[in-house]
Formats: structure tokens, C-alpha cells, sequence
């Protein structure tokens, strides 16, 4: 029986499951610039430290999408902006209010910071698509 289990470890039961992660975003008020979209697997990274992948979209109309292709099942939590200026980071006020439009997965809520992860994770089981909405 060891020697069965053995091989079938060696010979293919150890493959990780994968599936791709489509995201629409919605709601951008103009063309210019990119939409830049980071994913998070880590509660303690989300949404301002290190990201588990990262992308950048063009604007069509007001949507763009970005699909992250052959990541493993789990939980993750998706931050997006626009950044308008094309500077790569999300601007800010004086008093540290965006200026550019920004959105998290199953639309978080964001009042007087960034929602947790918690609040923002989705589970990953198979190919998904989700839709954001900026503000």
C-alpha cells in the first residue's frame, strides 16, 4: 500500500489546483490613463503591502478588464484604481484622500480607510469573473 501511495505522489497526485480570476471593472469617469489592479493572498499585505500579483488594463468606455490566469485556489482580495496620471501609485490629498477613483472585491466598503481583507476576499474554487465598481 506505501509503495502505492508512494508513486502516485511522484506520478501525478501532487498537482496544484489552478483556475483564472477574470476582473471587470466598472465605473472609471474617463479613458485616460491605465487601471492598475493588484491581488492579495495575505491579510497582512491588503491592500498596502506586498501583493501576490499584479496587472495594468486600458480603459474602454468606461470599463477595463484584467483576467490573472493559473492561480491557485484560496482566498484573495482584489484592490484596483485609476491612475489617471500613469505614475503607477494612487494618489492622494493633502490629508491623504484619494484623488483617483479606487474599488475592492465585492465592492468593500472604504469610509474612513481600506476595508480588511475579510471583508474583501472572495474564494477561489474554479474560473471566476467579478465586477468592481470604482469611486
Amino acid at each position: 500500500m506505501f509503495v502505492l501511495i508512494f508513486i502516485f505522489g511522484l506520478f501525478g497526485g501532487g498537482e496544484e489546483k489552478t483556475a483564472d480570476l477574470r476582473v471587470v471593472m466598472e465605473d472609471f469617469q474617463s479613458e485616460k490613463g491605465k487601471a492598475l489592479v493588484a491581488i492579495y493572498n495575505k491579510a497582512d499585505d491588503f491592500p498596502d503591502g506586498e501583493r501576490y500579483r499584479e496587472g495594468v488594463a486600458t480603459i474602454s468606455g468606461n470599463t477595463a478588464e484584467y483576467v490573472f490566469e493559473d492561480l491557485p485556489v484560496g482566498k484573495y482580495a482584489i484592490a484596483v484604481f485609476h491612475d489617471k496620471n500613469e505614475n503607477y501609485q494612487l494618489d492622494k490629498n493633502l490629508v491623504g484622500i484619494p484623488t483617483e477613483s479606487y474599488g475592492f472585491s465585492k465592492d468593500a466598503p472604504a469610509t474612513f480607510s481600506a476595508p480588511s481583507f475579510d471583508d474583501a476576499a472572495i474564494k477561489l474554487e474554479s474560473d471566476r469573473k467579478i465586477l468592481i465598481h470604482l469611486r
